[in-house]
């Protein structure tokens, strides 16, 4: 999973032929003739590839898994193609007319991408093939100055470069008393380097490693020294972000790790990192007023987000508390409100307006209903209540009439994230 993240960012710059991201795999190495007491099962005793990219000699493949065969190249410039060779002789060969990846006895030549280490796939039970390009990784571990732990790196990112190109973010991992960074799909060819550029505290760390990726070994062990720098025009943020939840008559907080923090709003995706166990991240921003976003995202769903904006003082430390409700209350109320009438929602803390104001719901004309959406803390008690319409999002409840019956409170969720709560208010 840790490789997997870095590898789905260098696939979207179109690192990839046909097929996955070429990761380590212990199946991979020199084609070497396989043999009939193979321990897996396949149609064929052996498998070649023939083509430009070894003069039309003849390469074996390598049995790997039950029917499944594979083989590296490497391709020259210019075009490129291949074909399947059952012995090696050329008395049953395999192409492709039609460039379906599946594969005709005596077919066309199969193209090639040129100048690049491939990794051929063969699955000899339907003729499926496939090619990727042969990729690297590196793990690259942090060597810390005196007084600084592995664990202050823990959810930092650093930025990954490929001749000059900024390729994304690269999270940083603890294990132990090491902060390493994994890196994949690395290709032969590129000067890659990674920069670190974080606060710990009221510290900078900054650090850079240049590498180039020769073939030889995969993973390749790298280390980045990292050493303390000056703040200059920059100050430094420590959140400590909590997730809420109301038990009695009160609110409680724990700490909220996984959620990731955003400089300004986080649709634009300048992540800055993600909280730890204990809900805390510290980083590094330019001095000046600030919004900070928050979200918890799993899959496509938002589960929770909130946001503050903080004043950040060149080479100081600033320290804030950020509050999250885990669960998506979705609150329907069944009721006519009349003309020039609406249904709100008041209720306990700072999320519902702490029964001192209400918040007007929306009304739904198809279905004859008011809702309200929001993130809330399970536990939290509510209730509906009735009002002039306000053009403002808010009301004072001075001015509404409240429906009748012991207070509601926000369930835990139904479903995934989500709370449905369907009621019918008397007034």
């Amino acid at each position: 999973m840790k490789r997997s993240a870095t590898c789905l960012a260098l696939l979207s710059l179109g690192l990839v032929l046909f097929g996955g991201c070429g990761a380590p795999d212990d199946r991979l190495g020199k084609a070497a003739e396989s043999s009939l007491d193979s321990t897996y099962a396949s149609r064929f005793a052996t498998m070649h590839v023939r083509g430009t990219m070894n003069g039309w000699g003849s390469t074996a493949m390598r049995l790997v898994a039950d029917n499944e065969w594979l083989a590296e190249v490497d391709t020259g410039e210019g075009e490129q193609s291949f074909k399947f060779d059952v012995r090696g002789d050329w008395r049953e060969n395999y192409g492709d007319d039609d460039g379906d990846q599946n594969w005709d006895r005596d077919g066309r030549n199969i193209p090639l991408e040129p100048g690049r280490a491939l990794i051929i796939h063969l699955n000899d039970l339907n003729g499926f093939y496939w090619v990727e390009r042969r990729t690297w990784s590196a793990e690259v571990t942090f060597a810390l100055p005196e007084g600084i732990e592995a664990q202050a790196l823990a959810g930092k990112q650093a930025r990954l470069y490929a001749d000059g190109q900024d390729y994304g973010q690269v999270l940083v991992y603890v294990d132990g008393a090491r902060a390493y960074a994994p890196v994949c799909c690395l290709e032969r060819g590129p000067s890659y380097a990674l920069k670190l550029d974080t606060a710990v505290g009221a510290q900078r760390l900054t650090g850079e490693l240049s590498w180039t990726v020769d073939g030889t070994v995969d993973p390749i062990p790298l280390q980045l020294e990292v050493a303390l720098a000056s703040l200059e025009d920059f100050g430094a943020v420590e959140l400590s972000v909590l997730a809420d939840r109301w038990e009695g008559d009160r609110m409680v907080s724990a700490p909220y790790g996984n959620v990731g923090v955003y400089l300004g709003d986080w649709h634009a995706g300048n992540l800055l990192g993600v909280t730890d166990a204990q809900g805390k991240l510290s980083a590094m921003v330019p001095a000046g007023e600030h919004l900070f976003s928050l979200m918890l995202m799993t899959s496509s769903h938002s589960i929770a987000s909130s946001a503050l904006t903080l004043i950040i003082q060149a080479g100081e430390l600033a320290r804030a508390e950020a509050h999250l409700a885990p669960v998506t209350a979705v609150v329907r109320a069944h009721y006519d409100a009349g003309m020039g009438h609406a249904l709100y929602l008041a209720g306990a803390s700072e999320y519902l307006g702490d029964w001192r104001t209400a918040q007007r719901m929306t009304f739904n004309a198809e279905g004859g209903f008011w809702s309200f959406q929001a993130n809330l803390p399970v536990g939290l008690p509510f209730k509906i209540v009735r009002g002039p319409w306000s053009d403002e999002p808010h009301i004072d409840v001075s001015q509404v009439e409240w429906e009748s019956g012991d207070n509601h409170a926000v369930p835990p969720p139904h479903g995934y994230v989500t709370s449905e709560i369907d009621l019918w208010p008397e007034f």
